[in-house]
């Protein structure tokens, strides 16, 4: 690099977009039960402007903002389930902060590629083991 101030300006902005995604997987992981959590909603919390939040996510991450917002809604929900597979599907979804059970249930299946029932039903069997799930849907 030739300019060394221009070099020194674009690693501060590197770091400092690093330290903003930090700051929302921190705040995602804080909050995510709120359904009421948003990309909108992230960005005002961190001081920066929903678009300019969501872009700078992606280009640090390579995924959408709103993705990873349901993604993390996603696990918290698996986690809950391999400790109580009895929980319903009606209280699961409020836990984890989806607005409805039909969305959590098309999330589920789109990052899970199966439905939550088939899930409860494989966490409950002693057949099935993991490397067959991820052999056989992955």
């Amino acid at each position: 690099c030739m300019n060394e101030a221009a070099c020194g300006d674009e690693e501060k902005k590197e770091n400092s977009n690093k330290t903003m995604v930090d700051k929302i997987k921190s705040y995602i992981a804080e909050k995510y039960s709120d359904s009421s959590i948003t990309v909108a909603h992230v960005g005002n919390c961190i001081g920066v402007t929903s678009y300019y939040a969501s872009r700078t996510f992606k280009e640090r991450t390579g995924e959408n903002l709103s993705d990873y917002i349901s993604r993390y809604r996603i696990e918290k929900a698996k986690e809950i389930l391999s400790e109580n597979s009895k929980i319903p599907i009606s209280q699961l979804y409020e836990m984890v902060g989806f607005g409805s059970e039909r969305t959590f249930m098309r999330m589920f299946t789109k990052y899970e590629k199966i439905t939550v029932s088939q899930y409860k039903k494989i966490i409950k069997s002693d057949k099935w083991t993991w490397e067959w799930l991820y052999a056989r849907f992955i």
